[in-house]
């Protein structure tokens, strides 16, 4: 879908209703129509379709939905507060009732339709979704009862239709439905007798709106969400009160309860009581998105053959009254490569401009043989990204997961607050998001793993098969028997001949959910306030640069049960055995596991037996063990020119002693190079007081591991 809902702060205004809104007659709706859905079965499909929603909706009141053209190219319903179904250049747009949709059918429309990763504030059980228009005769069915309760709701959710509805319902929309499917479609009527969306509003007093202003006070302003309000031109009317700036729609919002009113209307209601409101547009610093369809006009093309400091200008919509000169633009690619490709700065206000004919672009509707005038601004290029912002990246950024062109893509121009330019330069200077530039990461066979890490090549290959199978696993084994290294090795091995690249974390107590998956951080401002924005955690980040690159990518977690694994992980347990599937995060944004992330974690037996962790957990991943491997201990001091084998003796004796696998003493306190030298010091101060703290109550057998006991025997 292609707006938001309009009880939200973005809503459109008068001001704002009358750009790209155009009143077309029946046969220019059938030129349009036929070049949006060139197809005549899936079209009549699309008309019965928008037609039985119009019904549905005029069954609720017939004074509560209207039809609408915007920009020349996009046909919509709207139905009570909400726009319910659209005809674009995209496709078919539809809000869905969640609970209606049978999960059943999920998976194909997932694979098919686009979907929206946002909801309405105040209908959080909807979902929005564009299908394409080849895909739409087999979607259609499946959506038909999610979108029919959709509509009646949002029919319902009002007492009568938005105001606007008089001023954009377009009846020649009505008169071609009529005329290509042959049936009457119902007008709707606005002057249906009853109580208006500003009942109530009228009768708010001062002191109600003072007591809001102290509401806003003690319950907004030090939120994260609105610490730089006053510098966005979302808000853009506000009044004053003791000192301070208040939004004009919130405040009149806390006043009266009232959810479905617009700027204007609240405007009036303050100026009754004797408030002066202020405009903030004109002195704010404005950013905006310009957005290409590939269809029309390849951005990530065009971007390669220009450096900045070029100029060019772009198409404007809708806020032509807001852009200035000196303005920030990002420019934006939709379609498969959606994403971020430059930055540039408006180099003067919009103006309309006349094409002849045979100079009309692509994006322009006209008339054949006909003049057509568009609405343009200069600007220039100011910077040239490397590698563009990918869509997916900003989607699991919790600063920028909200942005109107990921909730709402369909449309030219979008506005960014300056919290979003303040995330998105903050990826762009320290550059996590383009594929790693050492190059392709040297070779590592699995014979070269196998002879440093002492596993066979077969066991080796056995465990890279979990891994490839299961996606994660976990060395687990008692203190000593190199499982770090090993995972190190492995993770060497997948990355090999690639670009991927390998991180390790370590788990300890104190590590948590904001750690590793994402949460608010306190960070300084230049003037010492703080602000408390949402930072993506380690695997966040680490999954956002994975998604760079297609070759593996492995994150290894050290000592990975130390930590509480179910409160660090969240969300990312379910994902572990759903990989192909995406979750939403509590804190905001989408969690998903790119396909080409292994991880790899290593497990102390002696600090947590396996028995005792989750069994959830032990579902998830892969265990493979490691046990003291006296052989690669062996060669290793063999090659040093030093026998081992009486201190391998003496290990086995300790071993068998412990009797336990998951306490047994390993071999990486000795892989020493100089282990005659060090070998002393090394028993006594690493080995001893760990089989003291295990033989607490066998004091004898202690006794007889002592250094002094067995020195004779260990040096040669």
């Amino acid at each position: 879908m292609s707006d938001e809902p309009l009880d939200h702060e973005d809503a459109l205004d008068e001001e704002e209703i009358s750009q790209g809104t155009y009143r077309l007659a029946a046969e220019d709706m059938r030129r349009l129509v036929e070049s949006l859905i060139p197809e005549s079965e899936t079209r009549a499909l699309a008309l019965t379709y928008f037609a039985h929603l119009i019904g549905v909706a005029h069954a609720v009141g017939a004074n509560r939905w209207a039809v609408t053209v915007r920009d020349r190219v996009r046909i919509r319903l709207v139905a009570g507060a909400y726009f319910v179904y659209e005809i674009s250049r995209n496709g078919i747009g539809l809000v869905l009732e969640r609970a209606e949709l049978n999960p059943e059918d999920l998976p194909r429309l997932q694979q098919l339709a686009n979907w929206d990763r946002w909801t309405f504030k105040s209908y959080p059980a909807a979902l929005t979704c564009t299908i394409p228009v080849d895909e739409f005769a087999e979607l259609a069915p499946l959506v038909r009862s999610a979108s029919i309760a959709f509509t009646r709701a949002a029919a319902a959710s009002m007492r009568q239709a938005h105001p606007f509805s008089r001023a954009i319902h377009n009846p020649g929309v009505l008169e071609y439905l009529h005329e290509e499917l042959g049936h009457v479609i119902p007008e709707p009527i606005y002057d249906v007798s009853g109580p208006t969306i500003s009942d109530g509003l009228d009768r708010v007093r001062r002191e109600d709106v003072e007591a809001a202003c102290t509401t806003f006070d003690a319950e907004r302003r030090d939120m994260p969400s609105w610490e730089n309000w006053e510098h966005d031109p979302t808000y853009r009317y506000v009044i004053s009160w003791e000192g301070q700036r208040y939004p004009v729609k919130e405040i009149v919002r806390i006043a009266t309860g009232a959810t479905q009113f617009n700027s204007s209307q609240a405007r009036r209601i303050l100026d009754r009581l004797g408030f002066a409101i202020e405009t903030l547009t004109d002195s704010a610093q404005r950013v905006w998105l310009f957005q290409a369809n590939p269809r029309f006009y390849d951005l990530a093309e065009h971007v390669r053959s220009i450096a900045p400091g070029s100029d060019d200008d772009w198409a404007v919509t809708r806020y032509r009254d807001e852009m200035k000169a000196g303005d920030r633009v990002l420019l934006w690619q939709a379609g498969q490569d959606a994403g971020m490709y430059a930055f540039g700065e408006l180099t003067g206000e919009p103006a309309e401009q006349t094409y002849a004919p045979e100079d009309i672009p692509a994006w322009l509707s006209a008339e054949p043989g006909q003049r057509a005038t568009a609405w343009q601004v200069p600007f220039r290029y100011t910077q040239i990204l490397p590698e563009p912002i990918r869509r997916a990246t900003l989607i699991e950024h919790p600063a920028l997961q909200q942005m109107h062109v990921l909730r709402a893509p369909n449309g030219t121009n979008f506005r960014v607050n300056l919290n979003e330019w303040a995330a998105l330069q903050e990826l762009v200077d320290r550059g996590p998001l383009p594929p790693p530039s050492h190059g392709v990461n040297p070779m590592y066979p699995l014979t070269d793993c196998a002879r440093d890490t002492g596993t066979s090549e077969a066991e080796l290959a056995r465990w890279l098969r979990a891994l490839e199978r299961k996606g994660q696993a976990v060395l687990y084994g008692p203190p000593g028997t190199g499982k770090t290294f090993v995972a190190q090795r492995l993770a060497r091995h997948l990355v090999g001949g690639g670009v991927g690249f390998i991180e390790l974390v370590q788990f300890h107590p104190a590590y948590a959910y904001e750690d590793f998956i994402q949460g608010i951080r306190p960070q300084s401002r230049a003037d010492g306030s703080l602000s408390y924005p949402m930072v993506p955690g380690r695997f966040l980040d680490f999954c956002a640069r994975a998604k760079a690159v297609t070759d593996s990518c492995v994150l290894i977690i050290d000592e990975i049960n130390r930590a509480n694994l179910a409160r660090v992980f969240g969300e990312l347990m379910y994902l572990l055995e759903y990989r192909d599937q995406s979750l939403p995060l509590a804190g905001g944004g989408v969690l998903s596991i790119p396909a080409n992330v292994r991880i790899i974690g290593t497990m102390n037996t002696a600090d947590r037996s396996i028995a005792l962790v989750d069994h959830a957990l032990r579902r998830r991943f892969a265990f493979l063990p490691l046990q003291p491997n006296y052989a690669v201990l062996l060669r290793y001091q063999h090659e040093r020119e030093t026998d081992a084998a009486g201190l391998i003796a003496i290990l086995e004796q300790v071993n068998r002693e412990i009797g336990d696998p998951g306490y047994a003493v390993g071999i990486s306190f000795f892989m020493r190079p100089q282990l005659a030298d060090e070998l002393e010091d090394i028993w006594r101060m690493e080995i001893e007081p760990y089989l003291e703290e295990y033989f607490f109550d066998r004091r004898e057998v202690f006794e007889r591991f002592r250094w002094e006991k067995i020195a004779a025997r260990v040096i040669s």
